[in-house]
């Protein structure tokens, strides 16, 4: 969530969070699945959880020479423009999208 890391077990009590970008782990059928999500909700209700986000990728979906790529061309931009600057917060976005693909893809 925004305010820090949750974990939500069986019966857990109803409530809604805002999500930043980061990494949602879930286990189903005893195994463990990894995401990279965007900014977005979460509700946890009648041992439920929906997450609403703009995207989201599994670990097996994310290329990491591309991550890279991203993560590179988005520095070069940034360097190249200030805050006040269009495109400035576009490429901050897409700098912490791809960083975060790469952290959740190391984490396995």
């Amino acid at each position: 969530g925004t305010l820090g890391e949750f974990g939500v077990l069986p019966n857990h009590t109803t409530f809604l969070s805002s999500l930043e970008i980061g990494g949602l782990t879930y286990k189903k059928g005893g195994e463990s699945h990894s995401l990279a999500v965007s900014d977005g909700f979460a509700e946890v209700e009648d041992n439920s959880v929906t997450v609403l986000c703009a995207e989201a990728a599994f670990t097996h979906e994310i290329d990491p020479q591309e991550a890279r790529e991203t993560v590179e061309a988005a520095e070069e931009k940034i360097t190249n423009l200030g805050p006040p600057d269009p495109g400035f917060d576009e490429a901050q976005k897409a700098l912490s999208v791809a960083q975060n693909r790469l952290n959740v893809i190391s984490k396995g």
